[in-house]
């Protein structure tokens, strides 16, 4: 049987084809050359998401997914936090209208070609360390904060989201899904977050264990 080449368009293809987000460093490491990657840009057979990384357009991978995994290619150490991370892990249905995410004060912060991002320096002790998580989106590594540390942030920077709100939301359907609540004020513990967040977070949690309570 005659061996076959695969074209440079079929190879693209199959090392796009599960919907995962590539830098065109990781392209050319397949055997993709530049010209193949150049043509299939201009013809619409891939979509560049930020300047150097790409994926299958008729993969079409949803928009704040394809805005996580591009700005996290490209910012190794950033965090997926606040509203990102509440919709990543289920805690809320809709996702933000910005990527949200965290970085140490003195990581490179890429903005060329970035979708809308909001981005919060942190330096406080314990910021990228307790309750985070490593996953993969559109086959990128992120790290992100878990459903506990998450809520913790969404009330403890409410001023940012305009009120308690998402926090409230968040922490209402973490219990619906069995959440430990203990979970919760552990983070908190942990963070040593200020006096005022920790009472807010307390009186929160409270009336969200009161709404649980099936009525006798």
């Amino acid at each position: 049987m005659a061996f076959v080449a695969m074209t440079q368009k079929a190879l693209l293809e199959r090392v796009l084809a599960d919907g995962s987000l590539k830098r065109s460093s990781e392209l050319l490491a397949a055997g993709v050359r530049p010209q193949a990657i150049a043509n299939a840009l201009k013809s619409g057979f891939i979509t560049r998401s930020a300047p150097g990384a790409y994926y299958l357009t008729e993969a079409s991978p949803a928009p704040e997914m394809i805005g996580i995994a591009s700005a996290c290619a490209r910012m190794p150490h950033a965090l997926v936090c606040m509203g990102s991370a509440a919709y990543l892990t289920g805690l809320l249905n809709c996702p933000p209208a910005v990527t949200w995410l965290a970085l140490p004060p003195q990581a490179h912060l890429a903005k060329e070609g970035m979708s809308p991002a909001r981005v919060l320096r942190w330096s406080y002790a314990g910021a990228f360390e307790v309750g985070v998580v490593q996953s993969k989106v559109c086959g990128v590594p992120i790290r992100h904060t878990d459903p506990a540390r998450t809520i913790v942030d969404l009330l403890r920077y409410a001023r940012h989201l305009g009120g308690e709100g998402l926090g409230i939301d968040a922490g209402r359907n973490f219990l619906k899904r069995g959440g430990d609540p203990l979970a919760i004020l552990s983070t908190a513990h942990a963070l040593r977050i200020p006096g005022k967040a920790q009472r807010t977070l307390h009186l929160v949690i409270e009336t969200l264990q009161g709404s649980q309570t099936p009525a006798v």
